[in-house]
């Protein structure tokens, strides 16, 4: 008798199962499709992220070369090396803007020293603006601390004034020349004396302006020679 009982649970115990099965299947495939629509929130949430540095990235390149343009085209080197840092920069979104601003800047520069009566001044002597003063009594180190409070076109005319002095030694000039190109702030100022550094090497002519690394460069592996007057 209770063999013929066993059939049927059997039975029983099989529908069971399959339905047990069955909910673990429909349970295990919620949980994928609830695990997919998490992701892709995820990646949702993640994609709006980047867009937002994105832009937060693009505004914060925008103010940067913003603040640059203006000083650098009013004589400001920091601005215009900082303006340098960002042409160079693949990432950042002015990047094509800084190398047309700075080729404009370079190319209004044109030569300072033309500007204040080249060779003539440098023939004279003329101490720049100050009428009166014998510029053979000026010394290098009265000239080069004057140099700290003008801009323009009167430093330039400065620069002019120091390097074609000949009452200095011209170890005297040149290191008064590196010292004001290694950190005068104006921009007219700094290629007015990299152009007379320029003018002591042919190797040095066709430089770029404001090639900084390459002068000190240069100066370091020439200084001892200009100071033995060789």
């Amino acid at each position: 008798m209770l063999l013929t009982y066993i059939p049927g649970v059997l039975a029983v115990f099989a529908v069971v199962s399959l339905s047990f099965a069955g909910l673990q299947f429909y349970e295990a495939r919620q949980k994928r499709i609830e695990a997919q629509e998490a992701l892709q929130r995820v990646k949702a949430a993640e994609a709006r992220i980047n867009q937002a540095e994105s832009h937060i990235k693009q505004l914060t390149d925008q103010a940067e070369f913003s603040f640059a343009s203006p000083d650098a085209r009013s004589d400001g080197r920091r601005a215009f090396d900082m303006l340098r840092r960002i042409a160079v920069d693949s990432e950042n979104f002015c990047s094509e803007r800084a190398k047309i601003e700075l080729n404009v800047i370079v190319r209004n520069l044109g030569n300072p020293i033309a500007g204040i009566g080249g060779i003539d001044r440098l023939k004279n002597r003329i101490y720049p603006w100050r009428e009166g003063i014998d510029p053979n009594k000026v010394t290098v180190e009265e000239a080069e601390k004057e140099l700290v409070n003008v801009r323009g076109l009167n430093a330039a005319a400065l620069i002019a004034f120091i390097a074609g002095n000949t009452n200095y030694s011209k170890a005297k000039r040149l290191n008064c020349l590196i010292r004001t190109y290694r950190v005068h702030e104006s921009l007219r100022v700094v290629y007015a004396a990299e152009l007379f550094l320029k003018a002591e090497d042919k190797n040095l002519e066709n430089l770029q302006p404001f090639s900084y690394q390459q002068i000190e460069k240069w100066w370091e592996e020439n200084k001892i020679r200009f100071s033995e007057g060789k």
